[in-house]
């Protein structure tokens, strides 16, 4: 029966792996050892030419047209949603914490006022509602797409467009509840920001990276 298959693996002499191979080895039925790859990035390498396609005609205007557009028009729009948003936000925990909603909008000196820091809880409440919110839409989007396949194209845009600005919002409320909870209640000394910054990279690293694939093989023993 593996004659069927002689020819499924002739043209990987033109597959190039870019990083470093990490693997393990895994037992087939006839008892040898195989390679398993854990991690890799591969690119199609064409030994004989190197094909390369120019933009022509309105496809190179497009092409230089495209990044001022975004530089232009698409990124200053990007700014003022996150700034409305983020102030938005502030105005949502000054009314929470009966300050004046314009209270570090304004850019007054509210000293004499006695006005503070905002309270532990209505950072928190905040920012677990948010993640509730999150976790909500993220188990029922499977729910959601297929919902859309069903409607007019005019109303799945309508629709889709509703459930990204939904979620634009509840990140932007995330991300200042965090900022604010970092900034009030934590010290400014640079040495306790840069062990922080440093590990929060290490755990965002092991988070994202594939933590069934961690093991390391050395002589045949895993560590």
């Amino acid at each position: 029966m593996s004659k069927h298959f002689d020819n499924e693996y002739h043209n990987q002499q033109q597959i190039q792996i870019i990083s470093s191979e990490l693997s393990q080895p895994l037992s087939n039925v006839e008892g040898s050892t195989n390679r398993r790859r854990l991690t890799q990035i591969i690119s199609l390498v064409d030994n004989d030419q190197e094909n390369i396609v120019e933009p022509k005609g309105r496809y190179r205007l497009l092409f230089i047209v495209e990044p001022i557009l975004v530089a232009c028009l698409l990124f200053p729009i990007l700014v003022l949603f996150w700034d409305c948003g983020w102030n938005l936000t502030v105005t949502m925990l000054n009314s929470l914490n009966g300050f004046p909603l314009t209270y570090n909008l304004d850019g007054k000196d509210y000293t004499d006022d006695e006005y503070g820091n905002y309270s532990p809880q209505s950072l928190i409440v905040s920012y677990v509602i948010v993640e509730i919110l999150l976790l909500i839409l993220y188990l029922g989007q499977d729910l959601f797409y297929d919902f859309l396949k069903r409607q007019h194209t005019l109303i799945k845009m309508i629709l889709l467009e509703i459930h990204i600005l939904i979620l634009s919002s509840l990140y932007i409320v995330q991300w200042e509840m965090i900022w604010t909870i970092l900034d009030q209640y934590t010290p400014q000394e640079w040495t306790f920001i840069m062990v922080l910054s440093l590990a929060s990279l290490f755990v965002l690293i092991v988070i994202t990276g594939t933590l069934s694939d961690m093991d390391i093989w050395i002589d045949g023993k895993s560590i």
